[in-house]
């Protein structure tokens, strides 16, 4: 099991990358949500629309147009939303 401590350590190094997905009670219908988050709306690679950052209360946006390794999506990677506060 693992402590709380490694836990908090895994979310800190792990890309920010925001996905909000909303499932309805019927899974048939479930659908997901995609924010670019601190970026436009954006369609990717599979044909998924991601949109634009919105639904946010705060918070400073980052974004870099550097190449990211280990992806076809840079986009998805290049912008974030920090702070204190903010949320969704």
């Amino acid at each position: 099991m693992r402590t709380r401590l490694q836990l908090l350590h895994i979310f800190r190094i792990l890309p920010l990358l925001f996905v909000a997905t909303t499932l309805f009670a019927d899974a048939a219908f479930a659908q997901a949500t995609r924010i670019n988050v601190g970026g436009e709306s954006y369609t990717d690679s599979l044909g998924r629309v991601w949109v634009a950052d919105q639904f946010f209360s705060g918070g400073d946006v980052y974004q870099d147009a550097v190449p990211i390794s280990g992806t076809s999506e840079d986009t998805l990677y290049q912008s974030e939303r920090y702070g204190d506060p903010f949320s969704y």
